[in-house]
C-alpha cells in the first residue's frame, strides 16, 4: 500500500543542519494498523507529513497505491462556520456527497451538533468532525497524527471503534502516539522512532505488560 525507501529529512537550526529522519525504509500494508511511537520532538509528525504527501523528503522515495486520508494533530476546520457548513465545504471540494460519511457522522453522533459553530465545540467534538471530513473521499490509507490527543474517554472509545472498523474494511491505518495507554488500545504493529531511525518493536498483542511496553521507550 505504501512503500518507503531510504527517506531522509533535515532542518536548518540557526546556521546548522539537523537531521531528523535518516535513511528510513518501511512498507505499510492493507488491512493492518501501525503505530509510530516515540517521545515528543523525535520527528513523528514530520514522518507522517512526508508519507501523506504534505512534505517532501530531502532524499528517498515514497510510493503509494491508494487514496490517503490525512488527519493532522491540529484540526483544519473553519472556526466561525457551523459543523454542517464545514462538512458541506469538504463534500463540495472533493465533488462527492454526504452519503459517503453518514456512517462516520452517526458513529460520533455529529448530527447532534450540526448547527453549532466549530469554535464553540469541545476538543473531542472538533476532532470527530475533522476525522469525518478527512474521510469524505473514502481513503484506502488513513494517517493520523496523535489522534487521541485531548480526547476524553468517550471519544477515545469512539475512535478506537472506528479504527477497528477500518481494519475490517482492509484499510491501512498509520498513527502516531507517545502515550502507553493509547498504544495498548488497538492491535497494531509498533515502530519506534528514535535517534532518527525507525525500529520494529513487535505487535501490541505480543506485549504482555505495561512494564514491557515502557521498556520499548527506554
Amino acid at each position: 500500500m505504501i512503500n518507503i525507501k531510504n527517506i531522509s529529512k533535515k532542518y536548518k537550526k540557526s546556521k546548522d543542519e539537523v537531521t531528523i529522519l535518516d535513511n528510513i525504509s518501511i512498507s505499510f500494508l492493507s488491512g493492518e494498523s501501525y503505530i509510530i511511537a516515540g517521545k515528543n520532538g523525535v520527528g513523528k509528525s514530520t514522518f507522517l507529513s512526508i508519507i501523506s504527501g504534505y512534505a517532501t523528503p530531502d532524499s528517498g522515495i515514497v510510493a503509494c497505491n491508494g487514496n490517503i486520508g490525512y488527519i493532522p494533530q491540529y484540526d483544519y476546520l473553519f472556526e466561525d462556520l457551523t459543523v454542517i457548513d464545514n462538512i458541506n465545504f469538504w463534500v463540495k471540494a472533493v465533488n462527492t456527497n454526504m452519503k459517503q460519511i453518514e456512517k462516520y457522522i452517526q458513529m460520533f453522533d455529529i448530527q447532534n451538533y450540526f448547527k453549532k459553530r466549530v469554535k464553540n465545540l469541545s476538543g473531542g467534538m472538533k476532532k470527530s468532525v475533522a476525522i469525518c471530513t478527512s474521510l469524505i473521499h473514502n481513503p484506502d490509507i488513513i494517517i493520523m497524527d496523535e489522534p487521541f490527543s485531548g480526547l476524553d474517554p468517550f471519544y477515545k472509545e469512539k475512535l478506537l471503534n472506528l479504527m477497528s472498523y477500518f481494519k475490517t474494511q482492509n484499510k491501512c491505518i498509520i498513527y502516531t502516539s507517545h502515550s502507553i495507554d493509547e498504544i495498548m488500545g488497538l492491535q497494531s504493529e509498533i515502530y519506534l522512532l528514535k535517534n532518527k531511525k525507525l525500529e520494529y518493536k513487535g505487535n501490541t498483542k505480543s506485549i504482555d505488560s505495561i512494564e514491557n511496553l515502557m521498556n520499548i521507550f527506554s
